[in-house]
């Protein structure tokens, strides 16, 4: 299957014009067609990342949007139709493997969006029914604290394996041996080991991830008349909306934080921007977090948004405790434009872009993160290195082109 001309854009700069192009000539390169588990078409990331992942296959399809809404579609279903008996979809799928834990769900995002530009129900009445329950799984399963608030079970669930949010958890719910089980004991990617329960901790990023789930599933369920559903999923809206503004935001710091059983876990990160993308943050809290976004001495770097604010004690250039992820800048995108915040939108589109632009046109590689500080493929990372050839959720910045140069 062939991919059709991306939109055609004024750009003025060649360097970002062969960048443009190359995202959608390495998109089709990961392009899989079926087997085993997948029956359907699917995506990989790229480089060593060679199955179908869950919120990594959410992105790829937005942009595979821009240039061909079958395609987007197809694997969207693919992995979505991975479901287990339980409801639970897992976070990575190969041919012969199933993984037994899960990743954001934004599978009803990225699929809603598709809806938006095709108008396609049958594709709306194909997939609710496997993300309703999905949504069901997580509201049946993880609140171990039975107050309104969910919880991951290991931290690579969030994607963001070793962020020092989990600092301090059991080594037993440790990812210690991901994603490169061929890296040295000392490359392993892992939080600081404690004694903390990992079940014990309400993720604020997961409670946004499932605020952004229920609204693409109420509007769904519009679409297909299924007015209970829509007014179950609206008064739960409602329900975590509250839960999150009041148990997880410090009004000492005007920070959200995840919550642990000793307090809030006070490490900033942009898990707290995320609030502005699922639009839990009311006005005021939204305003300053416009504050600490804009810091320079915390998340405004040359190449923000630095997965860690810099200040922050626990900072560094590895994985997730510092580097930039494009993913992550996107969501963040995205909410800066829900509130009204265009011109700081695009500030962090441009600085994205620029980002991505000067490392492919140094190296020719679409990296996994990035250097906050200076555009770089190798120098500076602890282990391990960002994989390279990765256009996956990095070439949304096809998306923020897209978003600029047709406004």
């Amino acid at each position: 299957m062939t991919i059709s001309e991306p939109p055609p854009l004024k750009i003025d700069d060649p360097l970002i014009e062969k960048t443009y192009r190359a995202i959608f000539e390495k998109l089709q390169k990961n392009l899989k067609p079926p087997s085993g588990y997948l029956k359907g078409v699917y995506a990989i990331p790229g480089g060593k990342y060679q199955r179908s992942w869950l919120w990594d296959t959410a992105f790829i399809s937005q942009i595979w949007l821009l240039v061909n809404p079958t395609i987007a579609k197809q694997i969207v279903l693919t992995h979505t139709m991975t479901q287990l008996k339980n409801g639970m979809i897992p976070h990575m799928v190969g041919p012969d493997y199933k993984s037994s834990i899960t990743q954001p769900p934004l599978l009803s995002w990225a699929a809603w969006r598709i809806y938006e530009q095709t108008k396609d129900k049958e594709f709306i009445s194909k997939i609710y029914t496997y993300l309703k329950r999905f949504n069901e799984y997580f509201r049946l399963n993880r609140d171990f604290n039975k107050d309104g608030l969910f919880s991951w079970v290991r931290p690579d669930e969030s994607g963001m394996d070793d962020s020092p949010r989990f600092d301090g958890i059991k080594r037993s719910q440790a990812c210690e041996y991901y994603p490169h089980p061929d890296l040295k004991p000392h490359e392993r990617i892992h939080p600081e080991f404690g004694k903390l329960d990992i079940k014990s901790i309400q993720a604020l990023d997961l409670n946004c991830f499932l605020v952004v789930d229920m609204s693409c599933l109420a509007r769904m369920a519009n679409i297909l008349g299924l007015t209970l559903d829509e007014k179950l999923f609206k008064e739960k809206i409602i329900d975590l909306t509250k839960r999150i503004r009041n148990n997880l935001w410090s009004n000492e710091d005007n920070f959200f934080y995840d919550l642990g059983p000793k307090g809030l876990i006070k490490i900033k990160t942009p898990v707290a921007f995320l609030t502005l993308f699922a639009e839990v943050a009311d006005k005021n809290q939204a305003k300053a977090l416009i504050e600490h976004l804009t810091n320079e001495e915390e998340f405004w770097t040359p190449y923000p948004i630095p997965t860690v604010a810099i200040n922050e004690p626990k900072f560094s250039l590895k994985y997730w405790r510092g580097p930039v992820w494009v993913n992550i800048n996107y969501l963040v995108y995205l909410g800066l434009k829900m509130y009204g915040f265009d011109n700081l939108a695009s500030e962090l589109a441009s600085k994205t872009i620029r980002m991505v632009v000067e490392v492919y046109n140094k190296k020719g590689y679409f990296c996994e993160f990035y250097n906050p500080f200076t555009p770089t493929y190798t120098e500076g990372f602890a282990p391990p290195k960002p994989e390279k050839q990765l256009v996956g959720w990095t070439g949304l910045i096809a998306n923020l082109l897209v978003d600029i140069y047709t406004t």
